[in-house]
């Protein structure tokens, strides 16, 4: 069995502006990982019968990390983190040709930059709404 890996993603915030001062701020994604997350919820009844706990699932999210190389035709600013305006939208695609779409928080924004190497980007998000998968 193959390993699935992420290959590329894009990441867009729409309440965020460009260097050529576009609507919408655009960045590529080089890698990325995912977890899919579902709260349960304890359904246990309270009877004198029976030790065994009962569970039912419950809301369902998905949050990760993705990364980036910086370069000089995208603004990489901060806004889309101190704004509560609209989610990003993601397109995250792996290896397998299928691609996750959602639209996003970002709760972490990193910039490393390297004198003598590459200088890259990078976040950790959390899904807002539904997770589509094409």
């Amino acid at each position: 069995m193959a390993a699935v890996n992420g290959i590329l993603g894009s990441l867009t915030f729409a309440g965020a502006t460009d260097l050529v001062g576009a609507a919408a701020h655009s960045v590529l994604a080089n890698k990325w990982s995912a977890s899919f997350d579902r709260d349960s919820h304890d359904v246990t009844p309270f009877s004198p019968t029976g030790a065994a706990r009962k569970h039912i699932g419950g809301l369902h999210s998905m949050s990760g990390s993705i990364e980036g190389f910086l370069d000089g035709t995208t603004a990489h600013d901060i806004s889309h983190m101190t704004s509560d305006d609209a989610p990003a939208a993601f397109v995250l695609t792996a290896t397998t040709g299928r691609t996750y779409s959602f639209n996003g928080i970002l709760t972490n924004w990193s910039v490393t930059i390297d004198v003598q190497g590459v200088s890259t980007w990078s976040g950790s998000f959390v899904s807002d709404g539904v997770v589509s998968l094409a």
